[in-house]
């Protein structure tokens, strides 16, 4: 399939992979701990990810992030499960219960919305360093052990064999929730009638790889329709 670690060994996708790989373990992780802390601190109670603490979340704190949240993300808040929230929810959750982490997150929701925007799915290597280490000060801050993220670094995507299904795996998740954010792009881009653009939205969404066969489905079917609207009757992925 294209795009996956065998086949594009190139020094720009290595730095793009590991630090989508950073921000979707050790990042996503420190956030998950964070929240649970601070939701011990504020409801005296250890968080539990099940749908009534999801509701509570929701009806307090949560109520404005679950507002202005799209369908996709208002659902994973409604089901409490924190391991599915990916990691701009994440720190939007985060800020709900403690407002002073907003501006020593923000980095964080900067740099990944800037490579989940990369269409060549490359960083250079001056925009890589940089990029992490704005994030591993972050991440130091929050007293994550810094010889983790350095192994993080150092992982070499050819040879371990035991690394790849895992860097894997974090980058589907990735390609899973850039979809569905050009698919919502789309969505609203058709509902103001502006047919091409939609059909662009959802085009550039079918190319990733390792997004799932019913997200695969609902977008052909939203392409096919946009397509009849724009009077595009054939199109190229």
């Amino acid at each position: 399939m294209a795009g996956t670690i065998q086949e594009i060994p190139k020094p720009n996708l290595r730095n793009y992979i590991r630090l989508q790989y950073l921000l979707n373990t050790t990042t996503s992780g420190m956030l998950r701990e964070q929240f649970q802390d601070k939701w011990k601190i504020q409801y005296k109670s250890d968080w539990e990810s099940l749908p009534e603490n999801g509701t509570k979340f929701i009806s307090g704190l949560g109520q404005a992030l679950h507002k202005r949240a799209g369908r996709f993300q208002r659902k994973l808040l409604e089901s409490g499960d924190l391991q599915k929230w990916d990691i701009l929810l994440l720190v939007d959750a985060l800020e709900c219960l403690d407002k002073n982490s907003r501006s020593k997150l923000e980095p964080i929701r900067k740099i990944r919305n800037i490579i989940s925007h990369q269409g060549n799915m490359e960083l250079e290597n001056t925009e890589f360093e940089n990029m992490w280490l704005t994030i591993a000060k972050i991440l130091e801050s929050y007293d994550v052990d810094q010889d983790e993220l350095l192994k993080i670094k150092k992982l070499e995507l050819d040879n371990d064999q035991q690394a790849k299904p895992n860097i894997e795996k974090h980058l589907n998740e990735a390609n899973i929730a850039r979809a569905e954010e050009l698919k919502n792009n789309g969505n609203d881009l058709f509902k103001r009638e502006k047919y091409k653009p939609a059909v662009f939205m959802f085009t550039e969404a079918l190319k990733l790889p390792g997004i799932r066969s019913d997200d695969i489905a609902v977008l052909y079917s939203n392409l096919s329709v946009a397509n009849l609207k724009s009077g595009i009757h054939f199109i190229k992925y």
